[in-house]
This record gives C-alpha cells, sequence and structure tokens, in this order.
C-alpha cells in the first residue's frame, strides 16, 4: 500500500473529544514552501501525519516543526492551557488559520488571555488542557496525548471556548455579529 492512500476514515468532527500523539513526521519547513498559505500541496503533511496516528491507535497527529516546537496538528491548529493562558504557536511556521485568529480573538474580547508561544514536546505535555481548532470541529479538546489521560476532558478554558464559538457561529453573542453574513 502506498503512504499516500487513505482507506481509513478520517473524519473526526463527530467526537466530543480526541487523542492525539506526536508524530515521526515534521511540520514542513518555511524555507521550502509558504507553510502558512493554504494549498493542497500543504496537506500531504497532515494527511501522513493523521494515517500516522490512527495506525497508532490515537485520532490526531501533532507535527513538530523542523527546530522540535509543536506546530500544528494533522489539519487543525494547537492549543494548551496553562493555568488561566491559552496558548499557541506563533506564525511562521505553521498555516495562517483563520480558525487559528478567530479563537485568540474571540477569547481575548471576552477577556481570556491569550498569548502565542513557541513550547517544546516535554512542556506541552505538562499542560492543564490541550484543544484543537479547525473549520469543521471549531473546539476539538484533548483526552489522551500519547500515555497521559488528561481528567475531565473538556477543561473549564476548552469548555468555555467551544460554546463561545458556537455562540458565535449561530449568531448568539452580539460582540461578535460583524463577523456572520448572510447566506441566500
Amino acid at each position: 500500500m502506498s503512504i499516500f492512500a487513505v482507506d481509513e476514515d478520517l473524519s473526526i468532527d463527530h467526537k466530543q473529544h480526541v487523542s492525539a500523539c506526536f508524530c515521526r513526521w515534521r511540520k514542513l519547513d518555511p524555507n521550502t514552501v509558504p507553510v502558512e498559505a493554504k494549498v493542497a500541496g500543504n496537506y500531504i503533511n497532515g494527511m501522513l501525519a493523521r494515517q500516522e496516528a490512527i495506525r497508532r491507535g490515537f485520532d490526531i497527529g501533532i507535527l513538530l516543526d523542523t527546530y522540535g516546537f509543536v506546530a500544528e496538528a494533522s489539519i487543525e491548529a494547537v492549543f494548551w492551557v496553562e493555568g488561566d493562558v491559552i496558548k499557541t504557536p506563533p506564525l511562521g511556521r505553521i498555516l495562517r488559520s483563520i480558525s487559528r485568529l478567530s479563537i485568540l480573538q474571540a477569547a481575548r474580547i471576552t477577556g481570556l488571555k491569550a498569548v502565542d508561544e513557541e513550547v517544546k514536546p516535554e512542556k506541552f505535555m505538562k499542560a492543564d488542557e490541550i484543544f484543537f481548532a479547525s473549520a469543521t470541529c471549531k473546539v476539538l479538546p484533548v483526552s489522551r496525548i500519547g500515555d497521559r489521560v488528561l481528567e475531565n476532558t473538556p477543561g473549564p478554558v476548552s469548555r468555555e471556548l467551544a460554546r463561545l464559538m458556537s455562540d458565535i457561529c449561530a449568531g448568539k453573542d452580539e460582540r461578535f455579529k460583524d463577523w456572520l453574513f448572510p447566506v441566500k
């Protein structure tokens, strides 16, 4: 079987939480391709990570960048919570994702502290909460990463962000009314 063949159901949007692992594949280096661009060729990287994760018994693979920092998940932006601070990898070596930007802006508008920070896997694994964000799942809490089980998933921050993003998308939060437009 080719490593590019996809015979598993790679969809996860029906789950309330997921398991994740670090993959052997690295995020593409920004000196080789424009990694912030949402272009078809860049998705091969994430597909390989997703396939590896599924083969290993996990839902989602996490890619490190070429410097060994946490970059992004298979097709999702990565977030972690330390205390009351939401953290995510900085731009430059990851996709410039609208989902990532929306989470950061919504968190800050509602008074949550959200920052960009580089993190190595060892520190990332100690996070209070870990969650992913994408257009399909909005906020997707991680209940297990590698051998570590995160108790009480979703945690309070990811639960609040999931509720907030749901309210924003449903037009229920007036603070974000200008984010929406009617579709005929």
